[in-house]
């Protein structure tokens, strides 16, 4: 009896399992991103609503920009903690969430410190209702931190993405997406990545 409670227990967990793994590149760079589904952890909380992660980017300067259009020769490192919460709107195939991320990154320039910025944002996914072969969706981001909420000499923070995912196997999805993230300083405005990508992203 104490096994079919467990298996069934089990079974129940798998069903709303939303953690998730994904890891994308193009050429010349690397981002890794993990997102944690609040909901498992916390009876009170339904799942697949509420989210904590963290990602990290391994830029090259070759798709960053200064303000007089040059390549940032000496780009540092870029990673978020986030905090998300989404959900269905009135039962259809559209979601949509609110997030916040705490942004930390650098670009080894003289008299620029490390950045450091709290954006706000809105994220919308949208689910095909027409499955072409697989389920597909498409996601949109859009962060932006004022002033107000740019630390030391950074100036403001804003980031967009365009993203289609292809579920091709039960919880893992092929996607392909586009990402414009601005770093601006007191001193000067930076391009610190604008990049297309190609990515894997597993649920579980």
């Amino acid at each position: 009896m104490l096994k079919k409670i467990l298996y069934l227990s089990l079974g129940s967990v798998s069903l709303f399992a939303m953690h998730t793994v994904e890891l994308n590149i193009n050429d010349l760079e690397l981002e890794a991103g993990v997102k944690l589904d609040i909901g498992q952890f916390n009876h009170n909380i339904e799942p697949d609503t509420t989210f904590i992660g963290v990602t990290y980017i391994n830029a090259n300067k070759e798709y960053s920009e200064d303000a007089s259009g040059n390549s940032v020769d000496k780009l540092g490192k870029y990673f978020n903690f986030n905090f998300l919460m989404k959900q269905e709107v009135n039962n259809s195939d559209l979601k949509v969430g609110l997030g916040v991320k705490t942004v930390f990154s650098s670009i080894d320039e003289p008299n620029l410190s490390s950045y450091t910025a709290i954006p706000l944002g809105v994220e919308v996914e949208y689910t095909l209702p027409v499955e072409i072969m697989i389920p597909i969706s498409l996601d949109a981001q859009m962060y932006y931190a004022p002033k107000s909420l740019s630390f030391s000499d950074s100036k403001s923070y804003f980031e967009y993405r365009f993203e289609a995912n292809f579920e091709v196997i039960e919880r893992g999805s092929l996607y392909v997406g586009f990402r414009n993230i601005e770093t601006n300083y007191d001193s000067s405005d930076y391009v610190y990545n604008r990049a297309s990508y190609l990515g894997f992203k597993f649920a579980f």
